[in-house]
């Protein structure tokens, strides 16, 4: 090889070695990485068929505008419409626990209630029944709500194969709630609703409870269409007195709370066409009352006092002219047992040894003087014993109370007057339960009344003069036509008793006692003639709606015609339909009816008639009977409401809005 060649080749090995050296310090060039494509993820769309599966039909459902969701009705959520997303729900507890009941029952969807945004089960229905029924209960019966508080628990522990007693959850807190929000609030509105298109009147008396708490009670009396007969209905419970602010039950302020009462719910003043009462002059006065605020206010409303309240005032009257003796003698009794039960033991014995029945000794009222009738009933069927009894006590013990008990049952005029006693009262007594009825007894009230002032007028007046003019214009103060002392009628016992030896032996006591009967009976008919109006027409005329009468050819020849009862109810009869329901009074004794209905009692009598229609379907005494139920829902026929009311808490508000909410459920 020449120099040259060797030269060339030497160089080309140089210089490779020095780029393979460079090589080695420079940055290796990076890798280019291979990109590779993201898989796109397919989304579950919600699928029919999953409703027909038996793990899904009890519980999965759409939801509305999105299909890649899917929505549990038990336990109001929404899950991704993937499949093994809702399988794992479906295996969680909680979710276990909801459908266990309807997988056993097999029930079917259409046996859930939409409730809000979720449905509910029937197992919590069914004991969401169950508390509204134990609270209404414990509002029937007076039951404090504090008892709440551990009946959940004892239904539990007593009912453990139960499942929806597990399911209850009532304390007292949340009875007072469904009292009041829900069973009390329900019912009102259900009322306000009906008195909002038929006309009704409206019942009130105040009340003082044993917490020295004053409340009005209001009534509704309007007929009720569900019912088919005259209802009286407890509408509101108001407190009269508002301490720091209204200290005087004045007219204005009861006339206020009544109108208030009716007009927050919406009520049109309009269809209050009565208004019954005590007779007391706040809520009765000529001037300045509750009734002449309505008179103004309401033209040609019907005001009428309550007839129990007046009777009772009118035996009260009366009694106060006998002696004090009779009550005392009463009082003296029932004291002397009343704290002991020693004695009330001993007596046992004297009433067995005597043949009479073992019943305790009754209590006269304070207030309330017709409650002395039972009373007197008592003491005349103990009187045996309790002769016995204090004479043994009498001559041992030898107490005051004890000696001045033994005189008076050994007073022969003493059980004179209890006799007396005995006999009149039940003529009032009689008559106020006869008016406290729950049924229509207005049409009886005129010849009701007449009856009783007769009774007491013919005991110590002469028929002659009683029979020969209007009752309005019998006197009873004129002595001149009083019968003599020996012939009064004072009962049977009176009768008899005066004959016995001890009686004829005093007879200045005897005129005596006859004295004071007769200023009793006198005292009673001017009270009764004071209370009553025995020249009221629209009350004498009310005997045509007795059906008896309705339906009597010989009534309809007295009373051809309605027009004089119809105008004077204003209120309850437009003149424009005068003509319509004067054809069809006319009608009614010649249209055939049979036995069964003619039958019936009043309500349920005109409940009929108003059923009654021709071939055309048109009613054939419509427009008679609506005048009918309107006249019968005008006045009170029965007591107006005396509350008693027990102790209430601390928040008196709460009391009165509770017991407002009780008599509304009670009603």
């Amino acid at each position: 090889m020449n120099d040259n060649n060797l030269s060339r080749l030497t160089e080309k090995i140089t210089v490779g070695a020095m780029e393979d050296e460079e090589d080695t310090h420079r940055t290796p060039p990076k890798k280019k990485s291979r990109v590779e494509k993201k898989k796109t993820k397919i989304v579950q769309r919600f699928r029919d068929d999953w409703l027909e599966k038996e793990e899904f039909k009890f519980w999965l459902q759409r939801v509305p505008g999105n299909l890649c969701k899917a929505r549990c009705k038990l336990c109001c959520h929404e899950y991704t419409a993937d499949i093994s997303v809702l399988r794992a729900h479906g295996q969680t507890e909680k979710h276990r626990e909801k459908e266990k009941p309807l997988k056993d029952k097999s029930m079917k969807m259409t046996q859930f209630v939409q409730r809000g945004s979720g449905i509910e089960e029937p197992l919590s229905i069914a004991a969401k029944s169950a508390e509204i029924r134990i609270a209404a209960f414990c509002a029937e019966h007076n039951i404090p709500y504090a008892a709440l508080d551990h009946l959940s628990d004892l239904l539990k522990s007593s009912f453990s194969d139960s499942k929806i007693a597990h399911k209850i959850v009532l304390k007292r807190t949340k009875g007072t709630a469904i009292v009041k929000n829900v069973i009390g609030e329900t019912e009102k509105c259900r009322l306000a609703e009906k008195l909002k298109i038929t006309k009704f009147s409206v019942l009130t008396d105040e009340s003082t409870d044993i917490s020295a708490t004053k409340t009005s009670c209001l009534l509704a009396r309007y007929f009720d269409e569900e019912e088919g007969k005259i209802v009286s209905k407890f509408w509101d419970l108001v407190q009269v007195l508002q301490p720091g602010k209204v200290t005087s039950a004045t007219a204005e302020h009861l006339y206020n709370n009544i109108i208030a009462s009716f007009k927050e719910r919406g009520i049109p003043m309009a269809n209050i066409v009565g208004f019954g009462s005590d007779g007391c002059s706040v809520m009765m006065g000529v001037h300045n009352s509750v009734a002449s605020r309505l008179k103004r206010d309401l033209p040609h409303i019907t005001i009428m006092k309550c007839i129990c309240h007046s009777l009772h005032l009118c035996a009260s009257e009366a009694c106060e002219q006998l002696p004090r003796t009779c009550e005392d003698f009463a009082r003296n009794i029932h004291n002397f047992f009343n704290s002991s039960s020693k004695r009330q033991s001993e007596y046992v014995e004297f009433q067995m040894f005597s043949n009479v029945e073992v019943h305790k000794l009754l209590h006269p009222s304070q207030t309330r003087w017709l409650s002395l009738a039972t009373v007197v009933d008592r003491i005349l069927e103990q009187w045996p014993a309790l002769l016995l009894y204090f004479t043994d006590q009498w001559l041992t013990i030898k107490l005051k109370m004890a000696q001045s008990i033994y005189e008076c049952l050994n007073d022969p005029f003493n059980k004179l007057f209890f006799f007396f006693l005995q006999w009149v009262l039940p003529k009032f007594t009689g008559v106020n339960k006869y008016f406290q009825s729950a049924k229509v007894v207005i049409t009886d009230l005129h010849e009701v009344m007449i009856d009783l002032y007769k009774t007491l007028l013919y005991s110590f007046m002469k028929r002659n003069y009683v029979n020969s003019r209007p009752l309005s214009e019998v006197d009873p103060e004129d002595k001149v036509h009083y019968l003599p002392m020996a012939e009064m009628y004072l009962g049977v016992q009176v009768l008899l008793g005066q004959q016995s030896r001890q009686v004829q032996e005093r007879l200045d006591l005897l005129t005596h006692f006859r004295e004071k009967c007769q200023t009793f009976l006198i005292c009673a008919c001017v009270q009764i003639k004071k209370r009553y109006d025995f020249t009221n027409s629209f009350l004498e005329n009310l005997r045509i709606f007795k059906p008896k009468n309705a339906l009597s050819s010989i009534e309809r020849e007295k009373t051809p015609s309605l027009i004089p009862l119809l105008v004077t109810l204003p209120r309850v009869c437009e003149q424009e339909n005068y003509q319509d329901v004067d054809d069809q009074w006319r009608r009614l004794c010649s249209y055939p009816l049979g036995q069964e209905i003619k039958a019936l009692d009043t309500d349920l009598f005109w409940a009929t008639l108003l059923s009654i229609q021709n071939e055309g379907g048109v009613h054939l005494f419509q427009n008679f009977t609506e005048i009918r139920t309107s006249v019968f829902r005008i006045l009170n026929s029965s007591h107006t409401p005396t509350l008693q009311l027990r102790r209430p808490p601390k928040k008196n508000y709460i009391y009165i809005y509770k017991y407002n909410t009780d008599f509304i459920y009670k009603k």
